[in-house]
Parts: C-alpha cells; structure tokens; sequence
C-alpha cells in the first residue's frame, strides 16, 4: 500500500507542476501518459511483495500482546529493504517537484490561477502528509 500512495502523492505534485510550467499541453500529455502511469504503479508493488503474496502466512498468538500477528515464511527484510529506499526516493522526488511548484507561483504569481494554486496547496499538504508518514514509518 506503501509503494501506491506514495507513487500517488508524487503523481499528485507532478501532475500539478506540469499544470503551472505547460499551461497550454499538459492536459493533451497527461491524457496520453496517465493509463500507463497507473499501470505502472499497480504493477510495480506486485513484482515487490509477490515472494509474500505466494508464501504461506498464519497468525501467532503473543500472550503480551493479547491478540494475533500476523507471519509469513517470506523474507520480508528484503521487501522491507527496498520499500525504505524507494520511500526515500520518492520523498526526495516529490519535494523537488513541490519547491520547483512554489518557485513558479512566486516568479510568475500574476500568471498562475487561483484555482491552480488551490491544486497546488492540496498537493503540497498530501507531501507534508506523506513526509510525517514516512518519519513515523522510519523511526
């Protein structure tokens, strides 16, 4: 789930970048690369945890905790290993993509609509979101 909102948040914040810089072609752009966009993110997290999906998993009692956890014979260490680094990614992707949004409605204000700086400011709010997420998924 991770590796999809994550993919989101940042197709969010790109989506609304190319709205300010391509004010006339990126609506033509996105229609035409948006399907294989998508594809690409559901596919992408698929070919990640498949060795989970396939794997046996069961639940564990712990007395401690009074309730279940759930295993698997899976080595999730690795999924784990590759989710923290494309979280960062990601991250560091979304935060460019927002500053270089900010830049454009500071250097060309008169030119941006209010409407699209209302867009803007629901993409940057999802980042702030995603980035106390990510803190939280790290410590």
């Amino acid at each position: 789930m991770a590796f999809i909102q994550y993919s989101m948040i940042f197709l969010l914040s790109l989506n609304r970048l190319s709205m300010m810089i391509f004010v006339n072609s990126y609506e033509k752009c996105w229609r035409r690369i948006f399907p294989w966009i998508l594809i690409a993110i559901v596919v992408f997290p698929i070919t990640q945890t498949w060795s989970i999906a396939t794997s046996n998993s069961y639940y564990l009692y712990v007395e401690k905790l009074d309730g279940y956890l759930a295993k698997t014979v899976a080595d999730v260490t690795g999924i784990l290993d590759v989710l923290l680094t494309f979280m960062g990614v990601i991250t560091i992707l979304t935060m460019s993509t927002n500053i270089l949004a900010i830049i454009r409605l500071y250097f060309l204000a008169d030119r941006i609509t209010e409407v699209e700086k209302n867009l803007f400011f629901v993409s940057f709010v999802a980042f702030v979101i995603q980035c106390i997420a990510a803190g939280d998924t790290v410590s």
